[in-house]
């Protein structure tokens, strides 16, 4: 088994890694995480292709069984490189206005986050955080960490749902409702996700799998953005400033319903 997690940034990386881990306790878990840090003077072209280059020669040198995991937005390189090596790509997503909260959430509880002080220090409240985290800020501004806008940053991973060979996941298909999750769908996308692996598992593997292996609160990262938090933290005009900043990305992802 060789597999590639690709996801969003607090999407629930680390609950899917923790399926698969328990699916596959021998498996290698492998980050393709490009290890010099991007800065606002390089030229993104320049750095993707770097981060692109990095991740194939990791991935050549990994022996099966391995876990790669990667917040790699999509490229022709990358995809190309997952079936030349014969990779089971699998792409997770989530409700974007509850990764919103989810990053607000971990960038203050996190003093080594770049966004923290700026957070804690600048920004007074909820709301004016989030409204940041949606619209962004001004990459050539020094006196602001980056953050790139919702919009942006995720229509440049929209064309991992376009290819057939890629596992489509979502977060609120793998937990239950405790966690904002649908409990009819559960059991059917885990059963996705193992046999996509190569897996084969029998009702009660996979239900104990299940059992152990969708709490979300076991991760270090995770908050209570994962629960219907976004819901309480989304004011009514809030929602009006998100669908004028990122509205599409709803449609996009198909949360617009």
């Amino acid at each position: 088994m060789r597999v590639c997690l690709i996801s969003i940034p607090k999407s629930g990386t680390n609950l899917v890694v923790a399926l698969l881990q328990q699916a596959c306790p021998k498996a290698r878990l492998v980050d393709l995480m490009y290890p010099e840090p991007f800065t606002n003077t390089q030229s993104r072209l320049e750095y993707s292709m770097r981060s692109m280059a990095h991740a194939r020669r990791v991935i050549e040198k990994t022996d099966a069984p391995a876990i790669f995991h990667s917040h790699m937005v999509f490229t022709d390189y990358l995809h190309t490189t997952l079936w030349e090596l014969g990779v089971k790509g699998i792409f997770l997503v989530r409700d974007p206005r509850a990764v919103a909260v989810s990053f607000v959430d971990y960038v203050m509880k996190n003093s080594e986050h770049p966004a923290h002080r700026y957070f804690t220090e600048t920004l007074c409240d909820m709301d004016t955080r989030l409204r940041v985290t949606i619209a962004g800020t001004d990459p050539d501004d020094p006196a602001v960490p980056f953050i790139p806008a919702m919009r942006g940053a995720w229509e440049r991973y929209v064309r991992w749902l376009r290819q057939p060979d890629i596992l489509q996941l979502r977060y609120e298909g793998l937990v239950g409702s405790t966690f904002g999750g649908w409990n009819d769908k559960q059991e059917q996308n885990i059963r996705r996700l193992v046999e996509h692996a190569g897996l084969d598992f029998d009702q009660k593997q996979l239900r104990n799998l299940i059992d152990q292996g969708t709490r979300p609160e076991k991760s270090v990262t995770f908050s209570k953005g994962g629960i219907h938090r976004w819901r309480e933290a989304f004011t009514p005009e809030l929602h009006e400033f998100f669908a004028e900043h990122a509205g599409d990305v709803l449609k996009m992802y198909r949360y617009d319903q």
